[in-house]
């Protein structure tokens, strides 16, 4: 039984992914870049799923859970002048669509969708709870409260 991890995104995915190796999961890597890591429970694919069918992997491990941490943000990129809310929703929102579509083709159970606090601008309290109210400003941010 595997856990699916689509898109290797900064250390912070990294770090999880050695947490559940450490604990002995099975995990697949699903990511347009290297992988530098080499583990026996490690499976990694080399994909970008923005123009990839990926679910010949649903279709071939037993995949229990799917931890949804793609992004596609400021950092690193090269944001175009127009038609700036496609370019986040691309990866943000149909990426997210592509994964949930095929979770609940495959019957899979757990569905962890890692996101961003932005989507509520500046808090009225805290801690931030699902009852906060939501008010994204910028597209990116807009992107993740759409997905």
């Amino acid at each position: 039984m595997y856990i699916i991890i689509p898109w290797w995104a900064w250390f912070v995915w990294k770090n999880l992914v050695q947490k559940l190796l450490n604990l002995n999961y099975k995990i697949i890597v699903i990511d347009k870049d290297n992988l530098d890591l080499k583990h026996e429970n490690l499976i990694y694919f080399k994909s970008n799923l923005l123009n990839s069918d990926i679910e010949f992997i649903f279709k071939k491990y037993n995949i229990i859970t799917v931890i949804n941490c793609i992004w596609r943000q400021y950092v690193n990129t090269k944001v175009p002048y127009f038609n700036r809310q496609n370019f986040f929703n691309e990866v943000n929102v149909w990426i997210t669509k592509k994964l949930l579509d095929l979770s609940i083709k495959y019957k899979i159970r757990h569905f962890i969708f890692i996101s961003t606090d932005m989507v509520y601008w500046i808090p009225e309290y805290l801690p931030l709870d699902e009852k906060h109210t939501c008010n994204p400003v910028w597209e990116y941010w807009i992107s993740k409260l759409i997905a």
